[in-house]
């Protein structure tokens, strides 16, 4: 899926001056080299606004907003790639009049004229001021004196072929509409298992259990589990043309499924294989 923006001016925090003048307290060295600031307390953003930070962006869309992953895809043509890894939506009629804002008493909130307040943060009057995105993908509202009050918990929700999921990595997706749905997460765990949780339970597996053992998307849309003497443990069995512009990723939000597809110029993208989901 691509996406084309509206580049909006990003400083990093270091003591410096941020987006819209205000001046931004000197914050701790973890958070000047990974973050942005998104916005600072009494100010808003509106539809089609974004900020970018290294591989995602905090994006402003009708009644929504959300943090995506965006990359070019392996493979013979470069095509660049978005998707949602964490959204807050609602069912209200779409508006482009609809925005996000962080109130002088520090609660983020997701604002649609007619509806008023359709989602916030619970934050009011515990002294949030700033909202910064991480390097990881991470939305965090912070106080004045950088102790985190929020966060969204999000970070990297899909990968490329020819990339591995580490052990003791994850890919994950949290999708809020009309009420908070459970995280979709794929874990590479320690013990070797390669896991789908929707929320606490688990709706598949490969049941490999070799210590440290990774997964890996191969250059033909191939999903592997192999072990750390690279020995292949489980395999998808599916593939696409070599040198695909394949990822993987969890469907989200509109496929209920665990999917390899194959990014092409012009249409659809074409799913080599998939792993259907039941709903929440």
């Amino acid at each position: 899926m691509r996406r084309t923006r509206t580049r909006l001016g990003v400083l990093l925090l270091a003591g410096v001056v941020g987006l819209f003048g205000g001046v931004v307290q000197s914050a701790p060295a973890s958070a000047a080299t990974t973050s942005v600031l998104v916005m600072s307390a009494g100010q808003k953003r509106a539809v089609d606004q974004w900020v970018p930070n290294g591989d995602y962006s905090f994006v402003v869309k009708p009644n929504s907003f959300s943090v995506d992953q965006q990359g070019t895809l392996n493979g013979p043509r470069q095509i660049v790639t978005s998707r949602s890894c964490w959204e807050v939506n609602t069912p209200q009629p779409s508006t482009t009049s609809s925005y996000v804002g962080l109130t002088n008493a520090g609660d983020l909130q997701l604002v649609v004229p007619g509806a008023g307040v359709v989602w916030h943060s619970n934050t009011a009057g515990r002294g949030g001021k700033y909202l910064m995105l991480t390097r990881t993908g991470d939305l965090v509202l912070y106080t004045a004196n950088w102790k985190i009050l929020w966060q969204s918990a999000s970070g990297q929700c899909w990968m490329r072929s020819n990339s591995v999921l580490a052990s003791n990595h994850s890919i994950r997706v949290g999708y809020t509409f009309a009420g908070t749905r459970p995280w979709r997460v794929l874990a590479m765990q320690t013990n070797g298992n390669l896991v789908l949780r929707h929320g606490s339970k688990v709706v598949w597996q490969t049941r490999t259990n070799v210590p440290g053992s990774r997964a890996a998307l191969t250059t033909l849309g191939e999903l592997l589990v192999q072990a750390p003497n690279g020995k292949v443990l489980w395999r998808s069995n599916r593939r696409s043309s070599p040198n695909c512009a394949c990822a993987l990723d969890l469907g989200f939000p509109a496929l209920p499924e665990l999917a390899i597809t194959n990014e092409v110029s012009t249409g659809p993208p074409i799913t080599v294989w998939q792993v259907p989901v039941p709903p929440a």
